[in-house]
């Protein structure tokens, strides 16, 4: 019965936004991504926290690791069943000077974090979540899954 009652939060989507900092140039100077969590459960998921840095590199073996100790952890009011809540402000760096490998594909934007929250019975669940942007829609297209570090409890 709680398996079926329990919340399950995921990563919804990814947004980037490019801005021009003190610029008029037809490439953006840089980037923030904004994430999106959904509650899939059937209650509402309590003590809802989330950890997450944005990391511009390689291919996802290239990078490094997740630091969870030294990225900032968001708290967020309780999510109900169905519904998102929204954290942006996450840098991607220095998106003008990764432009062109970003559109070729050479380059990725990688969002990893966790997200912790417990049911209405006290247990405790998290998710880890990696999402890679690259290619020509890098800006507006949906993120890539990767093979590294989705997993949940």
């Amino acid at each position: 019965m709680q398996k079926q009652l329990r919340p399950y939060v995921y990563l919804e989507d990814l947004h980037v936004s490019i801005t021009h900092l003190l610029s008029y140039d037809a490439l953006a100077d840089c980037g923030t991504v904004e994430i999106v969590i959904k509650n899939y459960g059937q209650s509402p998921a309590k003590d809802v926290s989330m950890v997450a840095q944005v990391i511009l590199g390689g291919y996802w073996s290239d990078r490094p690791g997740v630091d969870l100790q030294s990225a900032a952890r968001i708290n967020f009011a309780d999510i109900p069943s169905g519904a998102v809540r929204r954290q942006g402000g996450y840098s991607a760096l220095d998106i003008k000077r990764a432009h062109q490998q970003l559109t070729d594909a050479t380059a990725s934007i990688f969002v990893e974090g966790q997200i912790r929250y417990t049911d209405a019975f006290g247990n405790t669940y998290w998710t880890n979540f990696q999402r890679a942007l690259t290619g020509e829609d890098y800006h507006t297209g949906p993120s890539a899954i990767t093979p590294h570090w989705n997993q949940a409890k």
